[in-house]
């Protein structure tokens, strides 16, 4: 095993798209996708909706409705939460 060389390195470095039609390169990445991307990308888009869902609706109370500020807090609590993922996520 070489120390500092990727696998996925050198695929995306090959100019060959016939290394993409080999079985054992698609065994891999559904392995891959399988064991670790698939539950990453699952809990992200689930907390991109979290927020999105807490934003519309704070946007509502707020802008729309017109309800002041009696729930206010909780929104923002619910907009820090649903925020705090996504940035963890950018610094990693």
């Amino acid at each position: 095993m070489c120390e500092g060389v990727l696998l996925v390195n050198q695929f995306f470095d090959s100019e060959e798209l016939e290394i993409f039609d080999c079985q054992l390169l698609k065994d891999l990445l559904q392995f891959k996708w399988n064991m670790f991307a698939r539950r990453l990308h699952t809990f992200g888009c689930s907390m991109h909706f979290f927020y999105l869902g807490t934003i519309m609706a704070y946007i509502n109370m707020v802008y729309i409705e017109n309800f002041g500020s009696e729930n206010q807090q909780l929104y923002t609590l619910l907009l820090g939460l649903g925020i705090s993922y996504p940035a963890a996520y950018d610094t990693i």
